[in-house]
């Protein structure tokens, strides 16, 4: 997310083909944060568009989908050399004293670098040393960016650059005006900024960062608030739809009951008016001509009454699918 108001990351740019088309951007953003989620049965990989940033991804590789190529600008241009003949990282330090096994203690009294068995065997001979582990010697006593073979022994707080013993012999603080520097030690130079840093501390970025933590904060807290509206607009919806679902279902069951009235006394009327006409014809069959024009009359005074009988409501001229939702989201 690169929002008009100011913050811009970087550090991590890559470019990513959509498959679907993003959605309209709000109104000081112009670009999307890519989520990438895993699907758990099949492994595959969805991307989703977000406007915001997601809390747990690491803070110098975000992906993001832009709108214009000119987005992307270079910021910074670093340039450096590699010697590797004079990279002393990966070389093994081999004790001075025996010239044999690896170097593990460093002897600052003496300037000696020592392993195991020759720095027990040596100091249990000698007065107290000031000694450390050769991970302590390498972070403290770094080599010389000049003096390569040299360790940083000197700071000089004018410069404020660290100086071995080659510097200060014969190199850029040996003579003139650098050289009338006065030099400290890197361990006293560093402790005293320990200090200082303590006691002072860097007001305006704890000030920064305070104001950062009470932006997530808010950020938080609206977050809990529109989850919690959302819980809330579940249940009532839920609600709603379950008393507009009952309604719905009674209007129907009524006209449909009135329908079904209607339908049953057609169906009624229908068979009684066929088993007058087959009585008749059964009648016609089976009793002799003197006993048939005796039951005529009462056949056709039946008839008559049928003939009469009109009257079945016709309810279904009244009746419509006419049921609708009305409604709105604020």
């Amino acid at each position: 997310m690169i929002n008009e108001g100011g913050f811009s990351s970087t550090a991590a740019v890559m470019a990513t083909i959509a498959q679907e088309p993003p959605p309209p951007l709000p109104a000081g953003f112009d670009s999307y944060y890519l989520e990438t989620n895993a699907d758990e049965e099949g492994g595959d990989t969805q991307q989703s568009y977000l406007t915001a940033v997601n809390a747990d991804t690491h803070p110098f590789e975000q992906d993001y989908y832009i709108l214009d190529s000119m987005q992307v600008q270079p910021q910074f241009l670093v340039e450096f050399e590699y010697n590797p003949a004079d990279d002393e990282s990966g070389k093994i330090v081999i004790c001075r004293r025996c010239q044999k096994n690896r170097a593990t203690m460093y002897c600052k009294t003496e300037d000696l670098c020592l392993c195991g068995e020759c720095d027990k065997e040596y100091h249990s001979q000698t007065i107290a040393h000031n000694t450390m582990t050769m991970e302590e010697y390498t972070r403290k006593y770094a080599p010389c960016p000049i003096h390569t073979k040299e360790a940083v022994q000197f700071f000089c707080p004018i410069c404020a650059i660290p100086v071995c013993t080659m510097c200060k012999m014969m190199g850029s603080h040996s003579t003139g005006e650098f050289g009338n520097h006065k030099l400290v030690m890197i361990e006293q130079a560093y402790q005293k900024l320990q200090e200082e840093s303590e006691k002072q501390g860097d007001t305006s970025q704890e000030t920064r960062k305070a104001q950062l933590y009470n932006q997530l904060g808010e950020v938080d807290r609206k977050v809990m608030e529109i989850h919690k509206n959302v819980s809330v607009l579940d249940e009532q919806m839920r609600a709603v739809i379950m008393e507009a679902y009952n309604r719905i279902t009674q209007i129907n069951e009524t006209k449909l009951k009135i329908l079904l009235s209607e339908e049953l006394e057609c169906k009624r009327m229908l068979g009684y008016m066929e088993w007058v006409d087959s009585f008749m014809n059964y009648l016609q069959d089976t009793l002799p001509p003197s006993r048939f024009l005796a039951n005529w009359g009462r056949h056709q005074a039946l008839q008559k009454s049928l003939r009469k009988y009109q009257n079945i409501p016709r309810m279904a001229q009244t009746i419509k699918a006419d049921t609708t939702i009305r409604g709105a989201v604020l």
